[in-house]
C-alpha cells in the first residue's frame, strides 16, 4: 500500500541557528493517524510545520500521495504548487488560533475564505458550506458572524481547524491535541 505520506531524513534549523528536529522518518499508509509526542520544544511542531509545507527544511525529503496530482516531492514544489496543496489536501492546525485565524474577520468569514481561494464563489453556498461546518464541530450558528477573539480558547481552535479546511484535507497536522478538541474531529491522514 502506498503511504500517504512518506517523511525521510526531515531535520529543521532555523536562521538563529536552533535545531528544529535531526533526521525525522516516517511513513503514514491511508486510514493511519501518527501522533508526535515529545517535550516542550523537541521539534514536534518544526516537523509538521514542514510537512504542513509552512516552514522549509534545511534537509530531507516528502512525499504526498495527492489523489489529484499523484506522488508529489513536498520540498521541491513551487510556490503556487505549494499553496493549491495547503488550500486542498494539507491543513495545519495551530496551537495559537491566532496563528490561523484572521481577527479582524468574523469567525464565519474566516472559513469562507478558504472557500475563496479553492475557487468557491457563490455566496448562498459558501454561507451554507461555513454553516454546515460550524455545525459539524458544534459551534453555535449564531456565532457565524462574531469576530473571533469573541470566542473562548477552544472554540477559537475549533473555528480555526474549520477556517483551514473547509475542504477535507486528506492530511492534517495538529500543533496540540486541543487544536479541535471537539469529539468529532480527527488528526491524522486518511484517504
Amino acid at each position: 500500500m502506498t503511504p500517504v505520506l512518506s517523511v525521510r531524513d526531515l531535520t529543521v534549523t532555523y536562521s538563529s541557528g536552533v535545531v528544529g528536529c535531526v533526521d525525522v522518518s516516517f511513513d503514514i499508509l491511508p486510514g493511519e493517524i501518527l501522533g508526535v509526542v515529545g517535550e516542550s520544544g523537541s521539534g514536534k511542531t518544526s516537523v509538521l510545520n514542514a510537512i504542513a509545507l509552512a516552514l522549509p527544511p534545511t534537509r530531507g525529503d516528502a512525499r504526498f500521495d495527492s489523489p489529484r496530482l499523484g506522488s508529489q516531492a513536498l520540498f521541491a514544489l513551487n510556490a503556487q504548487e505549494s499553496r493549491w496543496l495547503r488550500q486542498r489536501e494539507i491543513a495545519l492546525v495551530h496551537q495559537n488560533p491566532h496563528r490561523a485565524l484572521n481577527f479582524d474577520l468574523s469567525a464565519g468569514a474566516n472559513v469562507a475564505e478558504a472557500l475563496l481561494a479553492a475557487d468557491w464563489r457563490h455566496y448562498g453556498r459558501i454561507r451554507q458550506r461555513v454553516a454546515e461546518l460550524f455545525r459539524r464541530v458544534e459551534l453555535d450558528l449564531t456565532r457565524m458572524d462574531d469576530l473571533p477573539g469573541r470566542f473562548s480558547g477552544g472554540c477559537s481552535n475549533a473555528s480555526s481547524w474549520r477556517g483551514l479546511s473547509p475542504i477535507p484535507p486528506r492530511c492534517f497536522s495538529w500543533t496540540s491535541p486541543r487544536a479541535g478538541s471537539t469529539s468529532r474531529s480527527r488528526p491524522g491522514c486518511w484517504t
